[in-house]
């Protein structure tokens, strides 16, 4: 759940309110700096969350210095914090990799599970030699021992090619990994990259190792696979845009798709299953769709940009994935420019911009009712920024009824001046 530079320059999503709609404020519980005078350029920090324990990756922390140095040689870390029923942080361990170097954007990417923790590297490098911060990648994990997260193995791709970004996503399931890597190739003569999602496994020894690479199904073509993984329960749902999906019956365009696998724990194995899509025909140039996924017991939502819409399916055993609803907020209420933060809860669904705006604000959907409930648009909420600065949410995650945020705060929308904050918010 990240930016990378290349994504950046995606078409994504802003939520706006309409003229003399009121907005509410959301109630600041606590707080924590994370780092400051950094200048981001495009690499976002990111987070993960098991039940109240949190990992927040730091791509530029530069060897415990909060922000970069005049060299800019960060090396990244990620740090351990739990939260308590009132909403309180406490930090309990700062990561960093053994072998870190200048520009590995260790922290770029993070998962955490209850015995297993993983951060991707996508900027390390390998033997080869090649400059510093172009590396192939590497994932690093670590496994909870008393309490305790400890490093256990270094995870790298077998092609040592520059600018793989092995790690730049990563997800958590057992004793499986999945991961994204970016591979060159060549399609009808013209060079470019294309994207595969790798999934390791550990044996009974504890060693983690590569079992399968997945490409993404010929009927797609001109894409960059696993942009996104989310697994729940053994499913496996990866978006892959921008693509041209060549079986569409009225245009063979369709900017974004998510793919849907099952994960056989027995083989080690992810297994294809189908595709989700958009149905509006707009979206075929520019949806966008699989910007932003969330799963949570046999529920998923998808995040369509252009569209200004929010898909959520239930899954049935007999039919797959059904399309349950299509959540659309009114245009005057958002503008198509950049949003990659979707979040689920219990009670609440949360989209959420990932541009410097000035007095940031949030989408909400609530459930209404305690059994077979349904979801309420809900007016917009505003997070707090101290003088009118310039806010810009790098990730986000919901435990129990607190939002947790990565934000950044700045003076103004040009300033190299920014305070990048963990911040919990009250969703009662």
């Amino acid at each position: 759940m990240k930016l990378n530079n290349w994504l950046s320059l995606l078409p994504l999503l802003i939520f706006f309110p309409s003229f003399g709609q009121t907005i509410d404020t959301l109630k600041l519980t606590s707080q924590t700096l994370v780092m400051d005078e950094e200048k981001l350029d495009g690499m976002l920090c990111s987070i993960d969350s098991y039940q109240h324990e949190l990992v927040v990756g730091i791509p530029w922390e530069d060897n415990g210095r909060l922000g970069l140095d005049t060299n800019n040689v960060a090396t990244g870390a990620a740090i351990i914090y739990n939260i308590d029923e009132k909403g309180e942080l406490q930090q309990l361990q700062h990561l960093r990799a053994d072998d870190g170097q200048p520009f590995d954007r260790f922290g770029e990417s993070v998962a955490i599970s209850e015995k297993y923790l993983a951060i991707g590297a996508p900027g390390k490098v390998g033997n080869s030699i090649i400059s510093v911060g172009n590396g192939p990648g590497a994932v690093y994990l670590y496994e909870k021992k008393n309490e305790h997260w400890e490093s256990i193995q270094k995870l790298t791709f077998p092609d040592t090619s520059v600018h793989l970004r092995f790690g730049g996503e990563v997800a958590l399931y057992g004793d499986f990994l999945l991961t994204s890597v970016f591979l060159p190739t060549s399609t009808e003569g013209i060079s470019t990259i294309e994207g595969v999602v790798v999934l390791f496994k550990r044996n009974a020894n504890g060693v983690w190792s590569l079992t399968q690479q997945v490409s993404v199904p010929p009927i797609f073509k001109r894409t960059i696979f696993g942009k996104d993984i989310v697994v729940d329960n053994g499913q496996v749902m990866i978006s892959t845009h921008p693509a041209i999906l060549l079986d569409h019956e009225e245009k063979p365009d369709l900017s974004g798709g998510v793919l849907y696998y099952q994960l056989d724990t027995i083989q080690g194995a992810l297994q294809y299953i189908h595709h989700l899509s958009s149905d509006h025909s707009s979206s075929r140039k520019k949806g966008y769709f699989g910007q932003a996924m969330a799963l949570k017991r046999g529920e998923l939502l998808i995040l369509e940009s252009s569209e200004r819409a929010i898909y959520k399916y239930s899954y049935s055993i007999d039919t797959g994935w059904d399309l349950e609803r299509k959540f659309q907020v009114p245009q005057k209420q958002m503008s198509i420019r950049k949003t990659n933060q979707l979040v689920f809860g219990e009670h609440h669904i949360i989209a959420g911009n990932s541009r410097l705006l000035q007095g940031t604000t949030l989408y909400m959907l609530r459930a209404q009712g305690d059994e077979n409930y349904s979801w309420e648009v809900d007016n917009l909420q505003k997070l707090p920024a101290e003088d009118d600065w310039y806010i810009l949410i790098h990730d986000m995650k919901i435990i129990d009824n607190y939002l947790i945020v990565v934000q950044e705060d700045r003076t103004s929308m040009n300033s190299s001046e920014s305070y990048n904050w963990l911040r919990v918010y009250s969703l009662e």
